[in-house]
């Protein structure tokens, strides 16, 4: 019956800590197949102000930041799976003055054909990750227009899931958003004089996206998403392919539906003439209720959800924003039979406009299934994740290096602690640094570090101080190194002035050890399939670098995306004002940074590379919380060269 940016925030001015992926803008035949996962997805960053509204569907895309190269990633998120997809589908109107919308139901789907279009243009100086293209690529016009069929619905409980404290659950069900755009057509330009506009002809896009909820707590406990895109052999852009994939173990409440709003109206009665409000994110929506549609021979209404802004003018900076979400329900199904996206936004800097976007995107069913039993709506078991985590006590500042696997390369002689020891038997003002902090009761700890052993064993680490009554201190940047030829010690590192951490040591009294970190990662199948060498069955850190440190790429980024941000407090003129000088900082923005909910300090194994032999750039990230050793997510990217 089925149709089969900163968030890495370190405190350093300087980069110390991450490997440029290789970028090539070569063409790559399509008639050979692509290897293994061929896949990928067009990635169109929208303002943040729209993607906030989106949170609990999709996973957030990190941004290119110190340390850890995520945008190449470009994981389709909420707004990029409705994006480019869409039909319009037109039938007679029968107008009803009631529905009662069911609640969600085991081996309900809908099949939608689908489409709509894309218009945006720029004069930003902004890269626009698009799956298609290198990562640095600015675009200021693109005209897309789109269509193709989706699928959505629930599968009952039958699967046995593995979460992120590598716990297996048994009783779990899946929702899932299938999607095939087999007709994607448009023009882009890129920002340069000579750039003439390049087509967009045939294109395709492949994109899916399963949450598996535990049926007990009710908490979703893994998500993944996937893409697969390819362009046809094109002046200007030449053929390309691109897969990527992201699985997130981050576990968070499930909320009803699979579209966005869902509480608005999953086993709610729609009335005609029905008007209220919803604070979903920190933001006010207005809901309407109108006369709707005959869909497939069922009576709908039209239930709206609508939020706009228009700000003032502050020194020839204007921004405004209308977005609008209509769903035509019936008493069939928890699924809308119809539902369409729009969305229309600006922004103007003293004469000139900065972008504009006008979006909409259609869906409309052809095959309705009901399902048979109901999803449950209230938990019968609480959540409780378990770590098999080592966990000790910050050791000289540092994490506690731990008892590692046999066949680690992680060296208990060539670690933090003792990097920080020679550090201060040979800089003088760095000792005298860390008994200073000592001595003021604001002990400096490591904020970030990387180890990697690609030329000689080498620990590239920041230590910092927590202050609450400045917004810079002062830290070091160390290299500690062995040169692997005749094992002597090399360190050096100087004093700079770094943002405050966003934590303190007490914050996390006894994180999670580096090889406890290791081992819990690579514990988990699909990070293990390329983060451990096969021929030496341990993480080769000559080809994948160890990274750990504070950060916001955390439980809370992650399962919810804005909640990192101040929304009560963020001026929306100065970000566009920030975003236009090229001063947008994150931070600036981040000002509800929980360290008990966030963790605030992770480790992260990330591997990247490429060559014309491969015929691919490549990228694998994954990350693990400090706190409380829960695995947070699993990232991979290929794309044609």
């Amino acid at each position: 019956m089925k149709s089969e940016d900163n968030l890495w925030d370190t405190g350093k001015d300087e980069d110390t800590s991450s490997t440029d992926s290789k970028e090539d803008t070569s063409t790559l035949d399509l008639s050979e197949v692509a290897p293994e996962k061929n896949s990928g997805d067009i990635n169109l960053e929208l303002p943040e102000k729209i993607e906030e509204k989106d949170e609990e569907w999709a996973i957030p895309l990190a941004e290119d930041v110190d340390g850890l190269n995520l945008r190449t990633i470009g994981i389709v998120g909420t707004i990029v799976i409705l994006l480019l997809t869409g039909t319009l589908y037109v039938l007679l109107r029968e107008t009803i003055d009631e529905v009662q919308v069911p609640n969600e139901r085991y081996e309900e789907q809908i099949n939608y054909s689908v489409n709509g279009f894309l218009d945006f243009e720029s004069n930003l100086d902004v890269p626009i990750p698009f799956g298609f293209f290198d990562n640095d690529i600015i675009i200021n016009n693109l005209d897309v227009t789109f269509s193709g069929d989706l699928s959505l619905g629930i599968e009952g409980p039958q699967t046995i899931i593995k979460n992120g404290y590598g716990e297996s659950i048994n009783s779990v069900f899946k929702k899932y958003i299938e999607q095939n755009l087999d007709d994607v057509d448009g023009t882009l330009t890129e920002s340069c004089e000579e750039c003439q506009p390049a087509e967009l002809k045939n294109s395709k896009i492949i994109t899916s996206q399963d949450q598996y909820v535990d049926s007990g707590s009710l908490n979703v406990i893994r998500s993944d998403i996937t893409s697969n895109a390819s362009t046809a052999k094109i002046s200007g852009i030449g053929q390309r392919w691109a897969w990527q994939s992201a699985t997130d173990w981050i576990p968070r409440q499930h909320s009803s539906g699979i579209l966005p709003h869902g509480n608005a109206y999953i086993g709610k009665t729609l009335t005609e003439g029905d008007s209220g409000t919803l604070y979903e994110s920190g933001i006010e929506f207005t809901t309407k209720v109108t006369e709707g549609e005959k869909i497939k021979d069922y009576d709908t209404l039209k239930l709206q959800v609508i939020t706009s802004y228009v700000s003032d003018s502050l020194l020839g900076y204007e921004y405004d924003y209308s977005y609008i979400f209509s769903f035509y329900m019936s008493d069939v199904s928890s699924l809308p039979l119809k539902f369409e996206f729009q969305l229309n936004s600006e922004a103007k800097s003293p004469g000139t406009q900065l972008y504009s976007i006008d979006l909409k995107y259609t869906a409309t069913a052809k095959d309705i299934f009901e399902g048979y039993e109901f999803v449950p709506t209230k938990s019968y078991d609480s959540f409780t994740g378990n770590s098999e985590g080592e966990f000790l006590n910050w050791n000289s500042g540092a994490p506690a290096f731990g008892t590692c696997n046999e066949n680690s390369q992680l060296n208990e002689n060539f670690n933090l602690q003792t990097g920080i020891t020679s550090a201060r038997n040979n800089i003088s003002s760095f000792d005298n640094y860390i008994n200073d902090q000592q001595a003021r009761n604001e002990e400096a700890f490591v904020i970030e570090a990387n180890y990697s052993s690609k030329n000689d064993y080498r620990w590239n680490f920041t230590m910092a101080h927590n202050s609450e009554r400045t917004q810079k201190v002062d830290g070091w940047n160390l290299d500690y190194r062995e040169i692997k030829n005749n094992s002597s010690i090399i360190v050096n590192g100087s004093e700079n002035e770094l943002d405050n951490p966003i934590l303190k040591m007490e914050d996390i009294e006894s994180p999670l050890t580096v090889c406890s970190a290791e081992k819990l990662m690579t514990d988990f199948e699909e990070i293990a399939e390329w983060a451990i060498d096969e021929n030496t069955n341990n993480v080769n850190y000559q080809e994948t670098t160890l990274i750990l440190g504070q950060n916001l790429i955390s439980e809370q980024s992650l399962s919810s995306p804005t909640s990192i941000l101040d929304f009560g407090n963020i001026d929306l003129i100065s970000a566009i004002s920030d975003l236009n000088s090229g001063n947008l900082n994150l931070n600036d923005y981040s000002n509800n940074i929980d360290v008990d909910t966030a963790g605030s300090y992770a480790y992260f194994l990330d591997k990247n590379g490429g060559s014309d032999s491969l015929g691919y750039d490549y990228q694998e990230v994954a990350g693990i919380d400090a706190k409380n050793g829960l695995v947070m997510f699993n990232l991979q990217s290929r794309s044609a060269l």
